[in-house]
């Protein structure tokens, strides 16, 4: 048998400000490296109030550069720190406050998006070669999605 790897899952509220956030993630990586975690995932957006729900530009600037900027930086000291696996998806709040799906590159978006598609399907119609009670049940779930 393998190795086990232990990872930790963290989603929280919003404290109010993006330092009290910071330090609510920091505070829970040490947490989960004192249970055994491995590996530590956070929230996408994690250092401010959800967009989706909260699209005040006051949190325009909570936009910093990738990898060099100081949320970045902190975080990876803190997974030296404590040897973990920092999973942090501060990329996609880059690519969603800078705009970088429009255009020019809604081409790339809608390429992945085709791609998405066709994998989905051929996964899909794989489950029906076979033609037994599996391919049923593949059928009936995958066109109910």
């Amino acid at each position: 048998m393998g190795n086990i790897v232990r990872a930790a899952l963290l989603q929280t509220d919003w404290p109010g400000s993006k330092a009290a956030m910071l330090d609510k993630h920091e505070q829970a990586m040490h947490d989960a490296k004192a249970q055994g975690a491995q590996v530590m995932c956070f929230q996408e957006l994690f250092y401010g109030p959800y967009f989706c729900q909260v699209q005040d530009p006051e949190y325009y600037q909570y936009t910093e550069e990738i990898p060099d900027g100081p949320t970045s930086k902190r975080f990876n000291a803190l997974a030296k720190e404590t040897g973990m696996v920092l999973v942090l998806l501060l990329h996609m709040l880059s690519v969603l406050c800078m705009g970088s799906y429009k255009s020019p590159r809604e081409f790339n978006w809608l390429t992945g998006f085709i791609l998405l598609t066709m994998v989905q399907g051929i996964s899909l119609t794989g489950y029906l070669l076979p033609w037994d009670q599996l391919a049923y049940w593949a059928i009936t779930i995958g066109a109910a999605v």
